[in-house]
């Protein structure tokens, strides 16, 4: 479990890069399922959906956290961290995280200004349309337009997570020298995270783990595989615990923490099984167009849902038939984000790559 990379097999090193791409569109598609929910647009709170949908999003969920411990994981990953390194890390994120960000805020920027003038009730109040605009007001529609907070939602909002994933990359230096003064470190930020759980303390806590368990060179892989089975346990037995007690305060705080890491040790297992027995399961169009699914596809989502949303309840459709359209929805607008990238490739992959995309 402590072993290094460098003495483990090429095949077990391609398994690991496999399973990480693999996870990345795993979660994609768990992010995409989660914003294409009819539970906040229809009233049916207390339907069979509805509640079914809150069970499942214990697993959708992780999304986040896990996506943060690989990122923290994959910037240590293998290397000697030095001045030198830190700085070619940066520089490659600048193309890879900074450019497709304020490109993709900016494309949201333009798109709803422009239908703010035809439909103003589609956009809602939170975006400001370009002429109206102060400074302030154009600023915050690259960090904070959505929520009160610094720690808000861009105008583009799934990119919250790069917004966060930019920070956390440039205090690395501070992380790496709190990990490496001891193993036990991981209790301050576990610490961290029970006293002041807020949404960039947590996103900076799973950040941590991953960038622990390379710093420390703790390999999750093998990890995954020597408790996977236990993990599905503990993760179910969480999410039963969440379900069926009304915890507050430390308390719920600390099953929830156990159940997300039980949760993200059980999709590392399980997507290893799958790995073996199919190989190939990935398709390369898909693990290079996830950038562009994960900035495109709030908008597409975002329609739909508030069209089948309208529909449903204008005719008192049945919650029956909600699970059918929101999964309807959630692959059209996976797919329509797909096609996107196909089209954007094929007129210019360099446009392709400044957007985002893994070519």
């Amino acid at each position: 479990m402590n072993e290094n990379p460098s003495a483990r097999s090429a095949d077990d090193i391609n398994l690991d890069s496999r399973c990480i791409d693999f996870l990345r569109c795993m979660l994609i598609v768990f992010v995409v399922i989660i914003h294409t929910n009819l539970v906040a647009d229809t009233p049916c709170s207390d339907s069979v959906y509805a509640q079914g949908y809150d069970i499942i999003g214990n697993l959708l969920w992780l999304c986040n956290p896990l996506f943060f411990a690989i990122s923290g994981y994959l910037f240590f990953y293998s290397v000697d961290f030095s001045g030198k390194v830190y700085a070619g890390k940066m520089k490659r994120r600048f193309h890879t995280l900074l450019v497709p960000y304020l490109l993709w805020n900016t494309i949201y920027l333009l798109l709803f200004s422009a239908v703010y003038q035809f439909a103003p009730s589609v956009i809602g109040t939170h975006v400001v349309p370009i002429q109206e605009m102060g400074p302030v007001d154009f600023l915050r529609n690259y960090f904070c337009v959505y929520g009160d907070s610094v720690f808000g939602e861009p105008i583009d909002g799934p990119l919250w997570f790069i917004r966060d994933l930019m920070i956390l990359s440039i205090l690395a230096p501070v992380l790496y020298a709190l990990i490496r003064i001891h193993r036990l470190t991981f209790l301050l930020f576990i610490g961290l995270y029970l006293w002041y759980p807020f949404q960039m303390v947590g996103s900076l806590v799973f950040f941590a783990i991953g960038c622990y368990l390379s710093i420390w060179h703790i390999q999750p892989f093998v990890l995954s595989r020597k408790w996977g089975r236990i993990a599905v346990v503990a993760f179910l037995l969480c999410t039963c615990l969440n379900v069926c007690l009304s915890l507050q305060g430390v308390w719920f705080l600390a099953l929830f923490l156990v159940q997300q890491v039980t949760g993200m040790i059980m999709l590392v297992f399980g997507v290893q099984c799958l790995l073996r027995r199919y190989p190939n399961a990935l398709p390369q169009t898909l693990n290079h167009s996830l950038f562009i699914v994960f900035a495109l596809h709030a908008i597409i989502a975002r329609f739909l849902t508030k069209a089948a949303a309208a529909y449903l309840v204008a005719h008192q459709t049945d919650p029956l038939y909600y699970p059918i359209v929101h999964l309807a929805n959630a692959t059209i607008s996976f797919s329509c984000c797909v096609l996107a990238y196909l089209i954007i490739y094929k007129i210019s992959p360099t446009s392709c790559r400044l957007l985002g995309a893994r070519i």
